[in-house]
Formats: structure tokens, sequence, C-alpha cells
């Protein structure tokens, strides 16, 4: 075999990787893009269930028990604690 063509088969082969690499590459770029839009949606999922925060006069310090808040509203959607004081959290309505 002639040395240009085993040249230009070589060449071939090499171009033949380097367009298999970038494939490999635009497929990682449209799996990462996939996985952030995903997240991104994930994250406008609302989770728990519609909460008015206009009336809640039935919540009395030191009488209203958590066991009462409960069976009223249900399990908080986050807890947590702010300067100190225990707080409960509900999704944005």
């Amino acid at each position: 075999m002639n040395h240009s063509v085993q040249r230009a088969i070589l060449c071939s082969q090499k171009l033949s990787v380097k367009v298999m690499g970038e494939k490999k590459k635009m497929h990682l770029k449209i799996i990462f893009l996939i996985v952030v839009i995903l997240m991104a949606g994930y994250g406008c999922i609302s989770v728990g269930r519609p909460f008015s925060s206009d009336d809640l006069s039935w919540i009395i310090k030191d009488q209203t028990t958590k066991d009462y808040i409960y069976d009223d509203l249900g399990e908080p959607f986050r807890v947590g604690v702010d300067s100190g004081k225990l707080t409960w959290g509900a999704p944005k309505v």
C-alpha cells in the first residue's frame, strides 16, 4: 500500500475518532441541559395544599395545641428556627 494512501486512511480514522468525541460531548451537554430543566421544573412544583392565613384568630397563644393545629391544617411544609423561635412554614398560595 502506498504511503500516501496509508496516511489518508490514518487521517480518516483520526477524524472519525474526533467526530465521535464531539458527538459524545454533545450528548453530555444535552443530558446536562435536560437535568437542569427537570430540576428547575421540580422546584416550581407546588407542595402541600392551599392554605389561607387570612383568619388564624382561632389560634390562641398558650391555649391552642400543636395537635389541634395539625388536625386542622395538617403537617407543616417546613419546620425551622428563626431568631431562636420555632417556625412552621407553608407553601405560598
